[in-house]
C-alpha cells in the first residue's frame, strides 16, 4: 500500500507565515516549527501565489476504503488464502456500511503484493484427495507455506477415467473410427468424415468439448470422487448441441485452410 503523507495543520501553517513575515528565513522558520526546509518553503510559496493557507479542493473521487477496511480484507486472505474475492466482499458488505465489489477486493490485494496463484501440491502418503488444483492468494515467495499448499498423493485417486462421445454430422480420424465396422456404418449414416491425422488432439473436436467440460467443473467446490462424478455428468448434459456444432465447424474450417492454403 502507498504510504500516506501527514499534512501540516492550519495552525502550523499560520505560524510559519507569521514567523516568515517577521523577518526570519525559511530555514530558521522550519527549525522552529520542527518541519523540513522544503515543507516550510512550500507553505510560504503557496501563500504568496494564492494568498491562502488551506489546500485547494482536490479533484477526483476520494478513496472508498479506509486503511482499517484494507487491513480487514488482507487479514482474511492471510488466515485463509483459498478464500475467493466474492466471499470476502459479501462478508465485508455485511460487516461495514460501505459496499464493495469482488474486483475492489482484488485491487486491494494486488496493491498489498498479494496475488492469485495456483496452489502448490505437497505429496503425502495419506491425504485428503484433491481433484482440481485450487487457487490461493499469497505474496511472492510464499508458495511453500503450509496454508498455500494442497495435499495430494503421488499415484491414483486424483481424478476419474471418463469416456464420452459427440457428433456434429461427422467423425474424426481416430483409429477406433477407422475400423471396418465403423466405416461401413459411417458410409450409410455419416455424410462427412474429417480426414485428420490419428492422435491429433488439436484437430479433434472432442478435445475442445473436454476443455469446455473442465472449465465448467472447476467452478464447483469438489471434495470427493462421488461429487466429481455427479458434477461431470450434470455439466456434460448441460453442454448444448450448438456448442458441439460450433467447435466442429471451427476445426473443419481450420482443416480446410491448412489443406487448401487459403
Amino acid at each position: 500500500m502507498v504510504r500516506s503523507r501527514k499534512e501540516t495543520t492550519i495552525s502550523v501553517r499560520k505560524l510559519i507565515i507569521f514567523l516568515h513575515s517577521s523577518g526570519k528565513s525559511v530555514r530558521n522558520v522550519a527549525k522552529l516549527v520542527n518541519l523540513s526546509h522544503s515543507t516550510g518553503q512550500y507553505v510560504i510559496k503557496h501563500f504568496k501565489e494564492g494568498n491562502q493557507i488551506e489546500n485547494k479542493v482536490r479533484k477526483g473521487r476520494p478513496a472508498k476504503l479506509t486503511e482499517r477496511n484494507q487491513r480487514f480484507i488482507i487479514r482474511k486472505f492471510v488466515k485463509n488464502p483459498s478464500l475467493s474475492a466474492l466471499e470476502v466482499s459479501a462478508e465485508f458488505n455485511e460487516k461495514f456500511s460501505t459496499t464493495i465489489s469482488p474486483e475492489t477486493v482484488r485491487r486491494v490485494l494486488r496493491a498489498a503484493g498479494v496475488n492469485g496463484r495456483s496452489a502448490r501440491r505437497k505429496f503425502f502418503i495419506k491425504a485428503n484427495i484433491t481433484f482440481l488444483v485450487p487457487m490461493v492468494w499469497r505474496r511472492k515467495n510464499e508458495e511453500l507455506n503450509l496454508k498455500n499448499l494442497v495435499g495430494t498423493v503421488t499415484y491414483g485417486g486424483r481424478g476419474a477415467l471418463v469416456w464420452g462421445c459427440m457428433s456434429a454430422s461427422g467423425l474424426d480420424n481416430d483409429p477406433m473410427h477407422t475400423a471396418l465396422n465403423v466405416r461401413l456404418w459411417c458410409l450409410h449414416n455419416c455424410p462427412q468424415n474429417l480426414k485428420t491425422p490419428p492422435q491429433s488432439p488439436d484437430l479433434n473436436p472432442i478435445e475442445h468439448i473436454w476443455r469446455e467440460l473442465e472449465v465448467r467443473v472447476r467452478k464447483h467446490g469438489i471434495k470427493t470422487k462421488s461429487e466429481l462424478k455427479t458434477v461431470m455428468m450434470g455439466e456434460w448434459m448441460n453442454i448444448d448441441a450448438e456448442i458441439t456444432k460450433k467447435k466442429t465447424s471451427e476445426i473443419y474450417s481450420q482443416t480446410l485452410k491448412s489443406c487448401c492454403g487459403c
